[in-house]
């Protein structure tokens, strides 16, 4: 028995190791089929060498036996091995269906016995079998009839090898000998390709041969030189803000921005249409595929559906097509605005730049001349597109960290003052994370230098509702409806202003400038004065538009409690970069899509003038380098004209003591002892004899910012103890008159 276990425990060790050995020579699918190909593409070459006496006895053997057999069709064999070791190297699963083989062979059947009629025998040139077949060809239906016979069969099998329809070959022949001038560049768009569909290329591709451009700049790169502000006439507080027309005032030239961008690399288009093709084919949905359109991020491939198929089962088909195409994220657009067809948006390989120089050397922002144009980026099909904000009239910007907000709010920025001098637009921006918009800091579009602060955000929104009542009262006065009709009335005025020596000088104008704000954050503002900021915004964007006063305002929290339903409902321009989910998207857009895009400045922009149909736009990119020349060429024609009174309004934030006054601060808040909530929270704590963020939240109805200042400011006066941990902190004091000692009431 003893002898037998131990035998059996050999061979149970023999045989795990032999699992083990196995497992270490396992090979991956279709490395046999490879390496047929590789060697394929060896045998071809080794026949190719023969031809010129080189091969050796043996392969000089097997090159007089093709010869012998197949005439000059042997020079074509080494062509088929590599075209047939490159579709196996190319497929999935490193094989060819036996058709293929099958056409294959054929082709070399049909070339041999087409070279046979070129001599005399047939088999001279054709070998035997073709000089036999093109023999008994001729006998049947004449040479003349042969040679057609050839031609048409060697075409068909041709097509079906390459797997193309006859149609997009005839047509690429037709256009390939169609005769052009010489100084006519190469057509862009709409060239037919192999698959059967139009490509419209809107973007630089990669491959393709770099367009010329002929756009004509106006102004050069030049150094101004620093000149004094020129200084208003001092005005009443009850009077609107009005700026002197600055005759010396020059914009930046397009010179100092950076003018190289990548082309677009949309991968293999004529796949990539098959795909999807055979994809919604799988499902009984036999789709017309009707063409491509190229743009700087994802191609969209249209396709025109049957009749009597429902979109929504088009629709759901996006995680089959994203698996099939092997990508992360598609978008289907069911239809397309003003058509009978589907899209399929397909993200590109690599994606083309999209500089803010493109956009301001286009025709679209040529011919856009309002003063509050600014540039968005380009569509699906690589067309610029710019918005005017002064229509939309106010813009809300959402997506999460990373997904473009922050360059699309400096791409406007500098869209603006690109366009405007200081005396046409003015701006306040509002940075809560202090350091987005640092570099716009002292330029002299700016009313006030940029807020970072709760309370000076407040009182900058109240300066202006209240600069927006003062421009409405100066508009009922002459009688005109909007700042377009007031300052085309002041145009012919004299407005008399001091110099930098205080001599009065005489100026043509007299108008008032725009006044945009920006806010690049807007969540941490509605966390720390959440009704009061609401009711400011909201009296802006339904009063601004005829006033001039506009709005921009960014937040990476799209949620109810920041966007707001008054705030939605007043803002009707809206940009949605990538969010997370189904519900952000559809409190930005009322529709989902936005989870679906891909980030890095993707976008789905929707206006008033889009009848509820957003518009896919990838967002110019403007670098910290464009920045930088461009505010530093600004800042040596004039400095700064700020007004102190935007930041100095009287404002309160509920919990917290009025600006300007001392008082005891946690996380950057002051906060009242006297304030009603203050008192309520402390009852509570004392009630229960534990302070418990999560309580005050639900008693309280607060947000979590607001609590979590609080215990800051309590723990500095001692009354809570220390953190511990997830525990609640202990409470120091028993009643309320302890509490108005230690807060000194």
């Amino acid at each position: 028995m003893w002898y037998n276990d131990s035998m059996a425990n050999k061979r149970g060790r023999k045989k795990k190791n032999t699992r083990e050995v196995k497992q270490q020579v396992e090979l991956p699918g279709g490395w046999g089929k490879q390496v047929i190909a590789i060697l394929m593409i060896a045998v071809a070459f080794m026949l190719v060498v023969t031809w010129f006496g080189q091969g050796g006895n043996w392969l000089n053997v097997v090159d007089e036996t093709l010869h012998k057999y197949i005439g000059f069709g042997r020079y074509f064999v080494p062509v088929l091995l590599v075209y047939m070791a490159v579709k196996m190297w190319r497929s999935d699963t490193s094989r060819l269906p036996l058709a293929m083989w099958i056409a294959g062979f054929i082709m070399i059947v049909l070339i041999t016995g087409f070279s046979g009629m070129f001599s005399e025998p047939a088999t001279v040139t054709g070998g035997v079998i073709g000089g036999g077949m093109t023999q008994g060809l001729a006998t049947t239906i004449g040479k003349v009839g042969a040679g057609i016979l050839y031609v048409v069969l060697i075409f068909v099998d041709g097509v079906f090898m390459l797997q193309v329809s006859p149609k997009a070959v005839l047509s690429g022949a037709k256009n390939m000998v169609k005769i052009k001038k010489k100084t006519e560049a190469a057509p862009v768009g709409n060239v037919a390709t192999p698959s059967g569909f139009k490509i419209n290329s809107g973007v630089a591709v990669k491959g393709e041969a770099p367009k010329e451009e002929k756009v004509k700049v106006h102004g050069l790169l030049h150094k101004a030189e620093p000149s004094s502000p020129v200084q208003k006439a001092p005005v009443p507080n009850d009077k609107a803000l009005v700026s002197a027309v600055d005759p010396n005032w020059k914009n930046p030239s397009l010179n100092l921005l950076e003018k190289k961008q990548s082309p677009a690399d949309p991968g293999n288009i004529q796949q990539n249409a098959m795909i999807i093709k055979q994809t919604l084919g799988e499902f009984d949905i036999d789709v017309e595929m009707e063409g491509a359109n190229i743009g700087p991020r994802v191609t969209q491939y249209t396709m025109r559906p049957p009749a009597g198929v429902a979109l929504s089962k088009i629709t759901g088909m996006d995680k089959n097509l994203a698996l099939n195409l092997a990508v992360d994220k598609i978008r289907i657009e069911a239809p397309i605005p003003g058509t009978r067809s589907v899209g399929v948006e397909i993200p590109n390989l690599r994606p083309a730049d999209v500089r803010l120089r493109g956009i301001l050397e286009s025709d679209e922002w040529k011919n856009s001349t309002d003063a509050l144009t600014f540039a968005v980026g380009k569509d699906i099909s690589g067309k610029s597109v710019v918005a005017n904000l002064a229509k939309m009239p106010h813009l809300l910007i959402a997506g999460t960290t990373g997904s473009g907000k922050s360059v699309m709010m400096n791409s406007l920025i500098m869209s603006l003052i690109m366009r405007n001098s200081p005396s046409e637009m003015k701006m306040i921006v509002i940075d809560p994370k202090q350091v987005e918009m640092a570099q716009y800091q002292d330029i002299p579009h700016l009313l006030t230098p940029i807020i970072t602060a709760t309370d000076k955000a407040l009182s900058a929104m109240k300066w202006a509702v209240d600069e927006m009542e003062k421009r409405y009262t100066t508009m009922a006065e002459e009688r005109v409806k909007s700042i377009v009709d007031y300052n085309n009335k002041m145009a012919g005025r004299t407005v008399v202003a001091e110099d930098k020596d205080g001599n009065e000088q005489k100026y043509n104008g007299g108008k008032m400038p725009y006044i945009v704000i920006l806010v690049d954050e807007m969540a941490d503002l509605m966390m720390m004065a959440g009704k009061d900021l609401e009711t400011l915004i909201v009296r802006i964007a339904q009063k601004g538009r005829a006033a001039g006063v506009h709005l921009v305002l960014a937040t990476q929290r799209p949620e109810v409690k920041v966007i707001t339903g008054l705030i939605k409902s007043n803002v009707p321009g809206r940009i949605a970069f990538a969010v997370n989910n189904n519900m952000d998207s559809r409190i930005m857009l009322d529709m989902s899509g936005a989870e679906k895009l891909l980030g890095k400045g993707d976008m789905l922009m929707l206006t008033t003038e889009m009848m509820g149909k957003p518009r896919r736009i990838q967002g110019v990119w403007t670098s910290d380098l464009d920045i930088e020349k461009v505010t530093n060429f600004l800042r040596e024609q004039r400095a700064p004209e700020y007004n102190d009174e935007v930041v100095a309004q009287s404002v309160q934030i509920k919990g917290m003591t009025p600006m300007g006054e001392e008082g005891m601060s946690g996380m950057g808040r002051k906060y009242d002892p006297n304030d009603p909530m203050v008192r309520q929270a402390v009852q509570i704590c004392i009630e229960a004899g534990k302070f418990s963020t999560s309580l005050l939240q639900a008693r309280m109805q607060k947000a979590h910012g607001w609590v979590a200042g609080l215990a800051y400011w309590l723990g500095d006066l001692g009354i809570i103890g220390p953190e511990n941990g997830h525990k609640p902190r202990t409470i120091n004091i028993k009643s309320m008159e302890e509490f108005d000692q230690i807060a000194g009431l």
